[in-house]
């Protein structure tokens, strides 16, 4: 360990001392004392200005601040009036982050003047707009405060406390953890690319590939009410199909012959999607559906059919689904609002009585 450094948090450079057994001072970064027996007996010490780091503080804020991380020694945040300091908080302290609303550890921006306005830097870093796949219609802003003590998610339908993203037009809101997940995986059955969710609250969702329940571990695409298991996504590369006994059919991502507006299936003789998966035969150039080939949906023993050849129906159940997610979430959402209407009713009712 150096025995000095320069701090961007401090103007003068920082000399490693030795502290007595008797000594007990504060780290200027996470606000804690310490005292000799802690940290090794040590600290980065600045004896002009009684200025004090952890070593594990000053290291690691300046290992994120100099690693080109995106990290800087300090920040304003359109949620404060303060500027905030990059901190290493080591252990739990009694203020939440105030965008997730969980236990700030690690890498963190402290406000040296409020003491309990703290944010992880992650959460820090969350633009105040942003374009998302979940609803591509239109920008969502960050709300630092909502309109009512909590929210519900419009995705994950979680009750929410900390900051949301918001769409004013829609009223469509999206938690932190929703607001970070991506598209990751584009499946052949499916035009959208689909977003990974170790659990969904929401209820009723049902495997398009399967037909069965599908609420833990699966692949969804909020756009089109598309969900399926995680273990539903493997796809064979090669089938043998009545459809085609000469050969097997080869699994292709996509396939154009001729102008992309004029691509036919030659089971089902539908319109096909140029840009969807096919399976085709490699020799006879014999193109079908997957849907084709692999139902959709296989029938349950609840008397279940399959849904394949049934597009118009499929689009229709997956709209009548998705609007009632809204409006569930709406409906929430509106209920909160009410409540804190009638607070605010009531409060001023009680200033009248006073007057």
């Amino acid at each position: 360990m150096s025995t000095s450094l320069q701090h961007p948090c401090h103007k003068h450079a920082l000399i490693l001392r030795e502290l007595s057994q008797s000594c007990r001072i504060r780290c200027y970064l996470c606000n804690l004392y310490f005292h000799g027996p802690t940290y090794c007996g040590i600290t980065f010490n600045c004896e002009s200005c009684q200025f004090d780091l952890h070593p594990e503080c000053a290291l690691e804020t300046l290992s994120a601040v100099e690693a080109g991380a995106g990290a800087v020694s300090t920040i304003e945040h359109f949620a404060h009036d303060h500027p905030l300091t990059l901190s290493h908080l080591k252990k739990k302290i009694k203020f939440d982050c105030h965008v997730c609303k969980q236990p700030p550890e690690g890498l963190t921006y402290c406000c040296r003047i409020c003491k309990e306005f703290v944010l992880h830097k992650s959460c820090a870093e969350l633009p105040s707009e942003l374009a998302h796949i979940f609803h591509p219609q239109h920008p969502l802003v960050l709300l630092p405060e909502a309109s009512s003590n909590y929210l519900y998610c419009s995705v994950c339908h979680k009750r929410s406390e900390g900051f949301t993203y918001h769409c004013a037009e829609c009223h469509f809101y999206l938690d932190k953890e929703c607001a970070l997940k991506k598209a990751t995986v584009k499946h052949q059955r499916h035009e959208h690319s689909l977003v990974y969710f170790q659990r969904s609250t929401t209820e009723h969702l049902q495997c398009n590939s399967c037909g069965r329940s599908c609420n833990v571990d699966l692949y969804r695409c909020l756009l089109c009410n598309y969900n399926i298991h995680y273990d539903c996504l493997p796809l064979p590369p090669t089938v043998q199909h009545e459809c085609h006994l000469y050969h097997p059919l080869v699994l292709f991502d996509k396939f154009v012959s001729g102008r992309p507006d004029d691509q036919w299936c030659d089971y089902c003789e539908e319109i096909r999607n140029p840009d969807h998966g096919v399976y085709r035969c490699a020799e006879c150039w014999y193109t079908v559906h997957i849907e084709c080939v692999i139902p959709t949906v296989d029938l349950e023993p609840n008397g279940m059919q399959p849904t394949g050849n049934q597009p118009a129906l499929d689009k229709l159940d997956s709209d009548i689904a998705s609007l009632k997610e809204t409006i569930e979430v709406m409906e929430k959402n509106l209920k909160e609002t009410r409540e804190k209407l009638e607070a605010l009713k009531l409060k001023r009712q009680m200033e009248l009585s006073k007057a």
